[in-house]
């Protein structure tokens, strides 16, 4: 949904009944990055994930709206900036030119010709 994100919360029961607020995970730049609760030291406790969606002043540009603006920003750190002349080294083309266009054969010159001709006959008639 345009302008929304997923607000994810651990609630923490002792007896399935009664529900306490507990703790919001965040999204990190670092997928890798393993979400640490802090659980306390009660003996027993039992936990629930509770889902939200919240509304933000998120642009509807998609990129960041999806999330794809932190997977492109983490991989262009992984991969570092290039300057131009990196930039060319790299991707210089081989052949920048395309192929010339073949010239027409007398059989599509003719035929081109007789096209012409019909329309030009039936405009007229």
């Amino acid at each position: 949904m345009v302008g929304t994100r997923l607000h994810l919360s651990v609630e923490s029961s002792s007896n399935l009944q009664e529900w306490h607020p507990g703790q919001d995970l965040r999204l990190t730049e670092d997928p890798n990055a393993p979400w640490q609760l802090n659980l306390g030291d009660e003996s027993v406790r039992f936990y629930r994930l509770h889902t939200e969606l919240v509304s933000t002043d998120v642009s509807n540009d998609g990129a960041e709206l999806l999330g794809y603006h932190r997977v492109f920003a983490r991989e262009l750190r992984k991969v570092g900036y290039l300057s131009v002349d990196d930039f060319q080294a790299r991707f210089d083309p081989v052949n920048p030119y395309l192929e010339p266009v073949p010239k027409a054969t007398v059989f599509e010159r003719r035929l081109y010709y007789m096209c012409n001709n019909l329309r030009r006959q039936v405009s007229l008639g």
